[in-house]
């Protein structure tokens, strides 16, 4: 009884933290999801270069960036977290920690699920609003409204091709490959569903590449020229 009233005390507070209108963006931002096994560091790197072939001065804040740890070490700072600790949390093997958690055996020493979730919501809200960032990963598309400042980017492949991109990018077997696969899939999709109030479909995407087939830069020059044409 009592882990279920602190769970509807903290689905509640949640809600309510979603009605929260965020502050309108002064530029564009991008947001790349990715299946597991499809790289996007690389791409969105060369994205990067693409967009700021334009800007001259270094110091200019209309300046393109990208963030991706960055999310989680401003969220971490915010919750007196190391990093990596903030990322084992939102891993699916701590469940049972969080149940200990909201049982009230550990609130001392690590702060809620929900707490986590909402913390690094605010944070990508928080680097969004500034605009002229691409957004690695962390549910972005989950996070950020559909607007004309908006663009939301999916990577994917076959998954055969993903597991043996992962095989051979750890020199693992394929049965770990697979299962690795499997796990990554399951826990970004949870993390986006739980921001999104639902499953992500493709039509939640404003454009869908397939890494297998297309290159990085056929990628990034597509997705340049459709931000062109959107400013």
């Amino acid at each position: 009884m009592a882990q279920n009233s602190i769970s509807k005390f903290l689905a509640a507070n949640y809600i309510q933290h979603l009605t929260e209108k965020p502050a309108s963006k002064k530029g564009m931002v991008i947001t790349v999801s990715r299946d597991a096994g499809c790289d996007g560091e690389a791409m969105v790197e060369l994205l990067i270069k693409l967009l700021n072939r334009k800007v001259k001065n270094k110091k200019d804040k209309s300046k393109w960036r990208s963030i991706s740890k960055e999310v989680l070490e401003k969220a971490a700072e915010k919750l007196n977290l190391h990093p990596d600790k903030v990322t084992r949390l939102l891993n699916a093997q701590d469940r049972n920690m969080f149940e200990e958690m909201l049982l009230g055996l550990s609130a001392e020493n690590y702060p809620s699920d929900i707490k986590i979730k909402n913390t690094i919501k605010s944070v990508i809200q928080s680097l969004a609003n500034k605009g002229n960032v691409v957004i690695l990963g962390r549910a972005g598309v989950s996070i950020l409204d559909h607007s004309k400042k908006t663009l939301h980017i999916k990577l994917t492949a076959p998954l055969p091709w993903r597991v043996e991109h992962i095989k051979e990018a750890q020199g693992i077997s394929m049965a770990k490959a697979t299962k690795y696969v499997a796990q990554a899939d399951e826990d970004r999709e949870a993390l986006k569903a739980f921001y999104h109030g639902s499953k992500i479909t493709y039509s939640d995407y404003d454009l869908v590449f397939n890494v297998s087939t297309l290159t990085q830069k056929e990628i990034a020059e597509s997705i340049r020229r459709l931000v062109n044409a959107r400013n």
